[in-house]
This record gives C-alpha cells, structure tokens and sequence, in this order.
C-alpha cells in the first residue's frame, strides 16, 4: 500500500518511482530522493514564491544532503553579471529560514534540514574554458568552420 501511494505520488510529481526498500543502500537512497525532492521544491518556490527583487534568474543545479538529513546544500546559477549574483546570493540567504519552514511543511520529514545555498560556478568555468579552446584553435590559424568542415570530409568518406 505505501509503495503504490509512493509511486502514484511520483508519477502525479514526474519524477522516477521509489526504489524498493532493503539492503545498506536503502539510507542512500533515501538521502537521493530527499536531495531531489528539496531540489524540485526550492526551484519551485524560487520561480513563484520567492518576490525578491534581489533574486535574478535562477537554476538548482544540485542538492546534497547530509547522511543524517539535518543539512542540504543547494547549489544554484544566476544568468547576468557579477553584481546580480551577489544581490541573489545574498536574497537567497534571506530567504533560507522560510525555505527551510516549507521543505519541512511540503516533505514531512522528522527533522527539517538546515538550506544553505551555495553559488555554483560550473557553468562560467566551462564557457572560459570553451573560450581557451576557442583561441587556441583561432591561433593555429584554422578557424571552427574549417575544423566542422574538415570533420564532414572525414565523416563522408566513412
């Protein structure tokens, strides 16, 4: 009975179904579906909730969970400039006592865990490193319309 409620819960949500229980990896379990169940309720609550001017255009990209549940770490993107990541860093940490009061009405979990939001950064990283890669092949001499017309060649002749 609590399986299919777990998965009728589910399929109304859109995520996976509930793995099923037993063995030393049900606690691990249990810590990846809190991760993305908070995941999908701050993103929610961020997009209609939260009216912060402060707090630009958000992406989750991430929820860890400690082993006993009482911390989550969110870890977000901003789209703009520096002075729009900091403004939402700092709406954000305004926000996390009323965050953190939802998660615990929204999941019902024993003890409602602590939100602490952290800026990630993995997107920025991987458009300078792309920009790098960009001008170390601008610098051979060939440009990338060469490089994907040289692949084409290669991938015709296969």
């Amino acid at each position: 009975m609590k399986e299919a409620l777990c998965n009728r819960f589910h399929m109304l949500v859109g995520t996976q179904k509930c793995p099923p229980k037993g063995g030393a990896t049900s606690m691990y379990n249990r810590r990846e579906r809190v991760a993305h169940l908070i995941k999908s309720e701050v993103s929610a609550m961020i997009l209609k909730e939260l009216k912060d001017p402060r707090i630009g255009f958000v992406s989750v990209t991430e929820v860890e969970v400690s082993g006993d549940l009482r911390y989550a770490t969110v870890f977000f993107t901003v789209l703009g400039e520096n002075k729009a990541v900091e403004s939402t860093i700092a709406a954000l940490e305004h926000a996390s006592g009323y965050v953190r009061r939802e998660i615990a009405n929204r999941l019902r979990l024993r003890y409602a865990p602590e939100i602490r939001f952290k800026y990630d950064d993995v997107f920025r990283r991987a458009w300078h490193l792309e920009e790098v890669i960009r001008s170390l092949h601008d610098s051979d001499g060939t440009s990338a319309a060469e490089e994907e017309e040289r692949a084409q060649g290669r991938a015709d002749t296969n």
